[in-house]
C-alpha cells in the first residue's frame, strides 16, 4: 500500500454524506472549516472546487447512499479523497465545449498536483483522490 493510499485510509478527518443533490454544497463547507482549523485558507477555492468535483461524480455513482469525505494533512501537501461504495472506476471522458458533463475529472486534474483512484476492501468500494501543496 503506498503511503498516499495509507494516509487516506486511515485519515481521522472524515465526514459522511449523503449522496444527494446537495452533498457536493455540504462538501464545500466541511473543506471550508477544516482548511480554516489548519490555517490553509489560501488553498480553499482550489480545495472546494476539486471536492465539489469528486463528491459530484461519487453522487453519480451511488445516489441516495452513503459516501464519505476524507481529508489528510502530509508534509506539504493537503489529502482530498472520496469514498463511494460503487466498484466502477472513474475515468475521464471525451468532452466538446457545449458538453454539460464529462469535464469534472478534467478540472481535478488541472488544480491537483497528483490525482488517482483505488479500490477499497473495507468498507468496499474505491476512494477517488486528488494531492494539493501546501
Amino acid at each position: 500500500m503506498s503511503a498516499m493510499t495509507e494516509n487516506l485510509s486511515t485519515c481521522d478527518t472524515r465526514f459522511a454524506l449523503t449522496a444527494t443533490p446537495d452533498a457536493p454544497s455540504r462538501a464545500r463547507a466541511l473543506v471550508e472549516a477544516t482548511f480554516v482549523r489548519w490555517e490553509l485558507r489560501h488553498l480553499i477555492p482550489d480545495a472546494q472546487l476539486v471536492t465539489s468535483e469528486l463528491v459530484t461524480n461519487a453522487t453519480i455513482a451511488t445516489p441516495g447512499v452513503g459516501i464519505r469525505l476524507l481529508l489528510a494533512r502530509e508534509p506539504g501537501a493537503v489529502l482530498i479523497g472520496v469514498w463511494d461504495a460503487s466498484p466502477i472506476m472513474p475515468k475521464k471522458r471525451p468532452y466538446g465545449p457545449d458538453s454539460t458533463s464529462g469535464w469534472g475529472l478534467h478540472i481535478v486534474s488541472a488544480i491537483a498536483d497528483h490525482t488517482d483512484s483505488f479500490r477499497v476492501s473495507e468498507p468496499s468500494g474505491k476512494i477517488t483522490w486528488a494531492q494539493l501543496a501546501t
